[in-house]
């Protein structure tokens, strides 16, 4: 998101309907009553909304865009309070030194540290997130932002330098968007403390679970995510809005392909939440996909998609789709508990969220 490259205005006297109160509120109101609701602090927020203001006023959708960028930290701060219950850990975060790969409004690392974090480093690519997280972190009050570096860096490049290993590494809805996910992992691994309490907490959207091929977690279009990264772009490219998003999403991989990765570096990757298949899951994912081709052929129609190109996307469509029906047919074939949770893990599982730890 570049928002941070437009002009900052100061739109003191614009009036925009806030649909809760249903009434107009001034400027000066409505950023109180934002920094109110998301605890964000002032500078951050007053820019924000002065963009919102400034570009997307009389767009219906003006309060998801508020509610995607203001409301992460309350989000990040709700996610670090889950794991704190789930590790049965109050001070989980309490003196350690931790990481958040693609850390884009540094919402992490202010949660980190107010969590009793000694140090809390972000690594982003992007130089308008990078921009956006420093005038993020400046706005904290001196003690969370003295505990806070943020590096404009690719995760990567292994020349990164002077910044140590790290008990908790976060690397959330990062791993799609990377050149090469092997490098990556790699890295993760290496910035990895060698001990019994160090973890990595990983999170990205399944790519085979049904509800994610129909609705593409990025761009919504229908089939995407099966696709390889060539097909994929000229299907957006073909099917793109009329003020399109970068394209980014360039590699989807299934668990186990990352259990193994994580595994050949010498560390053991698990699924965050224990899974309890139970054989109804099959029906659901049967009825599923029964919509996937429908989805697909009223958006191809509606974007007048190149026949071609549609035959190309149709093989991967169908490749899925028999992978689905050729595990159902295993596990019904031999009843083995183990191919029913292969199945779950694989089809069911909305967000695969991992946890990385050291093989002791």
């Amino acid at each position: 998101m570049t928002w941070l490259l437009f002009d900052k205005s100061r739109l003191k006297n614009i009036l925009i309907r806030d649909k809760t109160g249903g009434k107009s509120l001034p400027r000066r109101k409505l950023l109180d009553s934002l920094i109110k609701k998301y605890g964000t602090n002032k500078e951050y927020t007053a820019i924000f909304l002065d963009h919102i203001l400034t570009h997307y006023k009389d767009n219906p959708r003006y309060e998801v865009y508020l509610d995607a960028e203001l409301g992460a930290l309350k989000r990040s701060r709700e996610l670090i309070k889950s794991l704190s219950q789930k590790f049965e850990n109050d001070h989980l975060f309490r003196g350690k030194d931790c990481l958040d790969i693609g850390s884009s409004a540094g919402n992490s690392l202010i949660a980190f540290v107010e969590n009793g974090a000694a140090r809390a480093t972000g690594i982003e690519i992007c130089e308008g997130r990078y921009q956006t997280a420093s005038i993020n972190v400046n706005g904290c009050k001196d003690e969370i932002r003295g505990k806070i570096q943020m590096l404009r860096e690719d995760i990567q490049n292994e020349e990164i330098n002077g910044i140590g290993q790290f008990d908790i590494i976060f690397c959330t809805d990062v791993l799609e968007h990377v050149q090469e996910p092997r490098q990556t992992i790699k890295q993760i691994c290496r910035l990895l403390k060698n001990s019994p309490e160090a973890f990595a907490y990983i999170r990205l959207r399944n790519f085979q679970h049904p509800e994610n091929v129909i609705h593409e977690p990025h761009y919504d279009f229908p089939g995407m995510i099966l696709l390889p990264d060539e097909l994929s772009k000229a299907y957006y490219e073909c099917c793109k809005p009329s003020d399109p998003i970068d394209y980014e999403a360039l590699h989807w991989r299934s668990f186990y392909d990352y259990q193994t990765m994580f595994k050949s570096f010498g560390k053991k990757c698990t699924l965050f939440d224990k899974i309890n298949p139970e054989a109804s899951c099959i029906v659901y994912v049967e009825d599923e996909i029964k919509k996937l081709l429908l989805a697909f052929d009223e958006f191809s129609e509606k974007h007048s998609l190149d026949r071609s190109l549609k035959k190309e996307i149709d093989k991967y469509i169908d490749a899925y789709r028999t992978r689905i029906e050729t595990s159902i047919h295993e596990y019904r074939s031999a009843e083995d508990r183990l191919l029913l949770e292969m199945f779950y893990v694989n089809f069911v599982v909305y967000d695969l969220v991992m946890l990385v730890t050291n093989e002791m």
